[in-house]
């Protein structure tokens, strides 16, 4: 008789606290309706995000704790957990766990695995091997941490053809995206399942490349991935599928775990950080008091010469009187953390020219730890920006640091946010990693809180910055 083994994959839930136990009461039903049957559950890696306030305030914890209420049986870490969380950090989330870290190529120093990473893990079902093996994106950032991350390719190449012979199924577990899935589906032709993540697609019937089943449920929980493995007397058969969770009924055991970590968790979210005498706003097309905030909060947490931030990076503003670290977090809700790298004076006028165009301000971003929607309007700080106008045209033609003007070969310390220097928003800021310095996991909201703990009285913040004058189409710095 034919077996039936059941792989359900969540993927990029990012703290999807009020979806956590819709996925498990599904997970909870479909085992009463397959009694008896084999039901593996997976999770491939971005479940943790620090934008959302109880993963912030628990450092994770809260996650952890719907994992295990969840019966989770596998999981993978995704570049939220990896490079949101310090070594330590991840080892107190994951040592100890009642389900298995899989991570085949991430290391220390060293060259040793974390202690609660496994490379792989075989269970037996009805006399049937399952191999699973997982890894995760290899960003360079890892090693800022402490982290060495192999090439997903050199782990496969060893774990892929050591396991294949013993067991009836293999299955990937990858927190590479969909792009490179497909790539190890062709190079490893052996694994029987890719359970995909990290580039949030959805696909509602799986993708075959070769003999390979790819599957992916897109983000934020809605969906889950399912697939059915069918083991008969002339082979494996693979059934892939989503399935939405959003009707289900919530596992009363994971809703009772998240509301026990809301709990344990409130005080330090509503700590006081500061106390405005103003409210400080934020606009996406125009100059703003908070975004100079931010500005000079990096500036003087990184010691540069300069700052240079976008308002966009702001959700919303701050009102009068005592600010708790929530609102704060809520303000600037991104894993991203600034950077200093070195520009002439020139170059910084080029990127701040790009920054001001009305185009630029609205464009929308996704991606890069980025939580907001459009890039806004340029911040500085330690610097005015002189900026001539024609029409809709500006261009940057002076900058003045301490009332002097800065000579085009000038060079200058400039603190940003790490997030302009991996994206092309904007060309200048785009500098090869071994050029910058990052401050990683130091975030933006980290020096944003300090900053604006320092004082009740921000009215600095409120003098503008960028000094405009009318010109020709012909003037200095507009070109033909």
């Amino acid at each position: 008789m034919a077996l039936r083994v059941t792989l359900i994959h969540s993927n990029d839930v990012h703290s999807r606290f009020d979806r956590m136990p819709k996925i498990a009461g599904y997970v909870e039903r479909l085992r009463r309706e397959r009694r008896g049957e084999a039901v593996f559950l997976l999770d491939g890696g971005d479940h943790i995000d620090r934008a959302h306030p109880l993963t912030e305030a628990t450092t994770g914890g809260a996650n952890v704790r719907a994992l295990k209420a969840s019966g989770y049986d596998f999981i993978a870490i995704g570049n939220n957990e990896g490079l949101s969380l310090l070594p330590k950090a991840l080892d107190a989330l994951y040592r100890g766990a009642p389900f298995d870290v899989l991570v085949a190529n991430l290391f220390d120093r060293s060259g040793r695995r974390p202690a609660w990473a496994r490379p792989f893990a075989v269970r037996t079902v009805g006399g049937r091997a399952i191999g699973f093996i997982g890894v995760t994106v290899p960003f360079f950032y890892y090693a800022l941490l402490g982290w060495r991350v192999e090439p997903p390719e050199v782990a496969l190449a060893e774990l892929v053809p050591r396991l294949r012979p013993d067991v009836d199924a293999l299955v990937l577990l990858s927190h590479l995206g969909l792009f490179a899935d497909r790539e190890l589906a062709k190079r490893f032709p052996a694994l029987d399942v890719i359970l995909g993540g990290h580039t949030h697609h959805r696909l509602p019937e799986g993708e075959r490349v070769g003999r390979t089943t790819i599957i992916q449920a897109g983000r934020g929980g809605a969906e889950v991935g399912q697939v059915d493995l069918v083991f008969t007397s002339t082979g494996l058969v693979v059934r892939a599928r989503t399935v939405a969770v959003d009707k289900e009924a919530p596992h009363p055991a994971v809703a009772a775990a998240i509301r026990e970590a809301e709990a344990a968790s409130a005080a330090n979210l509503e700590r006081p950080v500061a106390r405005l005498a103003r409210p400080l706003g934020v606009s996406y097309v125009a100059e703003s008091p908070l975004a100079n905030v931010l500005a000079r909060a990096i500036r003087r947490a990184t010691e540069a010469d300069v700052a240079f931030v976008t308002s966009g990076l702001l959700l919303h503003g701050l009102s009068a009187g005592v600010v708790p670290y929530a609102a704060v977090l809520s303000a600037c809700p991104h894993p991203i953390s600034p950077c200093v790298l070195s520009l002439r004076a020139l170059e910084l006028k080029q990127i701040l020219s790009d920054a001001l165009r009305p185009s630029r301000m609205t464009a929308e971003v996704r991606g890069y730890g980025f939580r907001g929607r459009v890039l806004g309007h340029p911040a500085v700080d330690g610097i005015d920006v002189e900026v001539a106008e024609a029409g809709d045209r500006r261009a940057v033609v002076a900058l003045l640091k301490d009332g002097r003007r800065l000579v085009d070969e000038e060079v200058l310390r400039v603190a940003t946010a790490d997030m302009f220097v991996f994206m092309r928003a904007y060309d200048g800021l785009h500098h090869r990693p071994e050029t910058v310095t990052y401050c990683a996991p130091f975030y933006l909201r980290h020096c944003l809180a300090e900053e604006l703990g320092r004082s009740v009285d921000h009215t600095e913040a409120e003098r503008p910055r960028f000094r405009r004058r009318a010109q020709d189409a012909g003037g200095e710095g507009l070109g033909g």
